[in-house]
């Protein structure tokens, strides 16, 4: 996941999680995407594992961004066109959101079976794809989070 990019073609989405979630209860989670690439830092195959969810979730996030901006246009246009791209493009999320689930199922599996700490894992019921579809928006969420505040510490030195 390349946060510096993310909020490119989707500011207006970006801004409205930040507004609506940045400062709010919601973003407490159970889980510190820090706390997860620390345990796997120092073993090169979990950080290869850790990167690609982190990408999965990233482009998962997208995705669920441009299928919003997608419904709003659909809205304010009433378009049968985009009824249809909208339908389409559905199916790729799914299919991401498939992938999404698999890298994060992979990461857990090899993370406990090198004797890491996978408690925040724990929540995930194989059949609700909810819970995985709210971890790869809030472990990308932070990511974001992480990297602005970075930036913004690196800006202030300058």
């Amino acid at each position: 996941m390349n946060p510096e990019s993310f909020p490119g073609e989707h500011p207006n989405m970006y801004k409205s999680l930040e507004e609506n979630l940045g400062n709010s209860e919601v973003l407490k989670s159970s889980f510190s995407i820090e706390d997860i690439k620390k345990s796997c830092t120092g073993d090169e195959d979990l950080m290869f594992l850790y990167s690609e969810m982190m990408d999965c979730c990233g482009r998962y996030l997208e995705d669920v961004c441009k299928l919003a901006q997608l419904d709003v246009k659909i809205k304010e246009e009433n378009s049968r066109e985009l009824a249809e791209e909208r339908a389409g493009a559905d199916e790729a999320r799914r299919l991401l959101h498939d992938s999404t689930m698999d890298s994060i199922k992979i990461l857990v599996r090899n993370m406990k079976q090198r004797g890491k700490d996978v408690d925040w894992a724990k929540k995930f019921n194989a059949n609700d794809r909810s819970q995985y579809a709210s971890f790869a928006i809030m472990a990308s969420f932070q990511e974001i989070q992480r990297f602005l505040k970075e930036k913004e510490k690196k800006n202030g030195k300058n």
